[in-house]
């Protein structure tokens, strides 16, 4: 199952480019806080393979990213509004450093369904 995984990092960082190509002097944010996450990401996956609910993944992430002294939070609620007014939360599975979002998904098989959120 590695190589779903090693499928869809390939497939992100596909787009990453194609964006910095399509603005040259684009400057992403939280480059180093993001490699961390996708190194904690890669350990958990490595310890435990496929086969567990998205829930123990999010737990044993969290571990891994509090180990590599990086402050995360679980189902953080965060307002949504729509031309300023609220219309309600949505819960990120993960927020580190109060700056990037980790949206787990625990699928067998990639599902292209999942990219645009995997990517917004």
């Amino acid at each position: 199952m590695f190589s779903v995984a090693k499928d869809i990092s390939h497939r992100i960082s596909q787009k990453i480019t194609e964006m910095a190509i399509d603005n040259e002097k684009a400057d992403f944010l939280y480059v180093d806080i993001t490699r961390k996450i996708i190194g904690a990401a890669f350990e958990v996956y490595k310890e435990f393979g496929y086969g567990f609910l998205e829930k123990v993944y999010e737990n044993a992430l969290l571990i891994e990213l509090t180990d590599r002294n990086l402050k995360a939070e679980s189902q953080k609620p965060i307002a949504v509004a729509y031309k300023g007014r609220a219309v309600g939360n949505y819960a990120a599975d993960i927020v580190v450093e109060d700056k990037v979002l980790v949206e787990l998904k625990a699928e067998k098989v990639y599902n292209q369904k999942h990219e645009a959120q995997l990517i917004h």
